[in-house]
């Protein structure tokens, strides 16, 4: 996605804003028709996904160099059920890696 992103000349987290799902809209599962998407608070996921993870900080990868290069990214999904009742949002966010030395 992230390249696709990138083709498209958005940053990641701009990309999955713009093509994401929103309350409202409609979406269809399994042979029953349409579902009308309940309150499943897609801005404000991403919104505290970027906050969490420092998002101001991403570079794109082109503009690094070096033989070590860090960086930051995320990952983002919607999962709706079947029930025709509810919606859920998740994101998923891995913590940056922490040294282990020197700890006691």
């Amino acid at each position: 996605m992230d390249e696709v992103a990138a083709a498209s000349g958005m940053n990641p987290l701009a990309f999955r804003r713009h093509n994401t799902k929103r309350t409202g809209d409609t979406i269809t599962l399994g042979v029953q028709g349409k579902d009308v998407l309940g309150n499943i608070g897609t801005e404000q996921c991403l919104d505290a996904v970027a906050q969490a993870i420092g998002w101001e900080r991403w570079q794109p990868p082109a503009t690094k160099s070096g033989r070590l290069r860090r960086g930051i990214g995320l990952r983002y999904s919607q999962e709706h059920s079947t029930t025709r009742r509810s919606t859920s949002t998740r994101s998923s966010t891995r913590p940056p890696a922490r040294s282990t030395r020197n700890r006691r």
